[in-house]
């Protein structure tokens, strides 16, 4: 996959910071990118992205690097403040997702397929919001993050809704982000979508490796649309190429042949529901 390209430093905040952070790095003895994310134990995708200006790091992230690279307190203060300035400027949602969102309005059939998390479209605020803080996002962002997902979530409201077929692998019900409460919140949450007319929701069970578990997508169509798939298993990407949608919508079909039956999954999640409200 191509790399992330590097913005105009002179017009976007981000691309500014990441120059910086780039010539921060060289002078404290790390001449490559992977250098630096041994150092702070993150993948060399995360130090491109924040110095190609394509997503400003986490503060997590941030202040790692700040750590590592022996900033001053003054190189510190800077490179906050561009930080500040630049998650602003982007604002909750990222920048490579806008053109997806913009498909997934007009959308009629949306084909979801998550193998960690809970989609964004079926998150609730709390799962959202525990997800984006364990990211390293301060309280601020986490909750704009959040709040973003629920506005996004209004698609599925109203007579012209898609109708989407939600694909979860087994380990999403069972993997906690946040508390127990948090969890049988989102649970009882996916098991009352499932009843709607537009919305399908199937689990793939935990039985071993097949082909398609590397990373979730998604995929918007309709007439009125160019077919488009986002995917984020490897690099942040949004892509209308056909033979790329066509090849992700073959992929997803023989996901879904491992996938339970609508009721069998209610009943899973349901199990899942019952499990989650014992640790409370």
């Amino acid at each position: 996959m191509p790399r992330p390209k590097s913005r105009n430093p002179e017009q976007d905040p981000a691309a500014k910071l990441g120059e910086l952070l780039a010539e921060l790095r060289a002078e404290a003895g790390y001449a490559t990118q992977d250098a630096l994310a041994v150092a702070i134990h993150v993948s060399r995708d995360v130090i491109a992205k924040a110095e190609s200006g394509y997503q400003p790091p986490t503060q997590d992230v941030f202040d790692a690097i700040m750590a590592k690279c022996n900033a001053t307190e003054r190189e510190r203060k800077v490179y906050l403040g561009m930080l500040v300035l630049a998650r602003a400027v982007r604002g909750p949602v990222p920048q490579f997702f806008q053109k997806y969102l913009e498909r997934e309005r007009e959308a009629e059939y949306l084909l979801l397929w998550c193998p960690v998390i809970v989609s964004g479209l079926f998150q609730v605020y709390e799962y959202a919001h525990a997800m984006n803080t364990r990211a390293g996002f301060g309280e601020d962002e986490a909750a704009a993050k959040a709040n973003a997902r629920q506005d996004r979530q209004t698609i599925l409201n109203g007579p012209d809704a898609p109708h989407v077929t939600l694909l979860l692998h087994e380990s999403v019900l069972r993997r906690r982000v946040g508390t127990p409460e948090v969890m049988t919140r989102q649970l009882n949450h996916l098991l009352q979508m499932s009843e709607r007319a537009n919305v399908s929701i199937q689990v793939i069970q935990d039985e071993g490796y097949f082909w398609g578990l590397e990373g979730p997508f998604e995929i918007a169509s309709g007439e009125e649309i160019t077919d488009t798939v986002v995917m984020v298993a490897v690099e942040d990407q949004t892509v209308d190429d056909k033979k790329v949608v066509r090849k992700a919508t073959r992929l997803f079909r023989q996901i879904q042949g491992h996938a339970l039956s609508i009721e069998e999954t209610r009943a899973l999640i349901t199990e899942a529901i019952q499990q989650w409200s014992q640790q409370q």
